[in-house]
């Protein structure tokens, strides 16, 4: 494992070629670059299952790199972790999204949301349990994956994907440092953000509202499903004072919100099989109803 003493040494963001499963030898079934919408060529996910999977809760993987980066994309997930995950019970679904290049916010928390439309409308082509739905993010995943969860019910988030009779709202979510208030930094910034204006079409003065909205901090007050907040100490890209700052606010309103803080770890996937043991029994616990 890697646990840093100072600050200095942690790099800005730790990027890894994560390792990969063979589905079949893991008696996982698994469908590949299964299209949720038509709008765009990168709404599509992975999806793999148990074999005979029957009414089981879903965990969805949200990607990170910054909203806009090619390099990662739905491939890049803690698949072993994912796997094991699965074999306890879950199905998985690893989704790509529309980057700020390609379209604006709001386009990637819509295709989040309409991502687990799709997996409702077909939950039982898959084996899922409609009702038992999380998910898990990274970085600029793990505010998609926050924003996912406090915005179940704010319809102006929706979008016109399709399968817009079903909830986009989940039960259940784990975002890893995620930027849960988007305004501050970007004010603090200015006009030198240049991925801010990208995401956002304009400058952060002029999109100020928008940029709350995409905000998780706005929501805190709503009727919040279950949480667990990961963040290590030492991250320098998303100070951990944006996942302390969420929970306080969530929990001073009774809000079910869990934080974990990684000794010794900046941004990047966490090391350390104590931490995707305490996700497998987090969505244990909120989504199969365990202990």
């Amino acid at each position: 494992m890697i646990f840093y003493k100072n600050i200095e040494d942690v790099p800005l963001a730790r990027v890894i070629e994560p390792g990969r499963v063979d589905w079949e030898k893991e008696g996982l079934r698994y469908w590949e670059h299964v299209p949720y919408s038509d709008q765009s060529p990168r709404q599509y996910m992975d999806i793999w299952a148990p074999e005979g999977a029957k009414d089981l809760p879903a965990v969805i993987w949200i990607h990170g790199g910054g909203w806009n980066d090619e390099n990662l994309t739905e491939k890049y997930r803690p698949e072993p972790e994912m796997a094991k995950l699965s074999k306890l019970g879950f199905v998985c679904a690893s989704i790509e999204y529309r980057l700020a290049k390609h379209a604006p916010f709001p386009a990637q928390i819509e295709d989040c949301k309409c991502a687990v439309r799709f997996l409702r409308a077909n939950a039982d082509c898959f084996g899922i349990d409609p009702s038992k739905i999380g998910a898990w993010g990274e970085s600029a995943g793990g505010h998609l994956t926050a924003l996912l969860a406090v915005t179940g019910n704010v319809p102006e988030l929706e979008g016109d994907g399709g399968w817009n009779d079903q909830s986009s709202a989940i039960q259940a979510a784990v975002p890893w440092y995620a930027p849960f208030d988007m305004l501050k930094p970007a004010l603090e910034a200015g006009d030198n953000n240049e991925l801010y204006s990208l995401l956002f079409g304009g400058s952060p003065k002029d999109t100020k509202d928008l940029i709350w909205t995409a905000s998780p901090m706005k929501y805190v007050g709503n009727d919040l499903p279950p949480m667990l907040c990961m963040h290590g100490d030492m991250d320098r890209l998303v100070p951990t004072w944006q996942t302390l700052d969420f929970y306080r606010a969530a929990r001073d309103r009774g809000n079910p919100v869990e934080l974990v803080i990684v000794p010794g770890q900046g941004h990047g996937f966490f090391d350390g099989d104590i931490y995707y043991e305490a996700i497998e029994l987090f969505f244990r616990r909120t989504l199969k109803d365990e202990f």
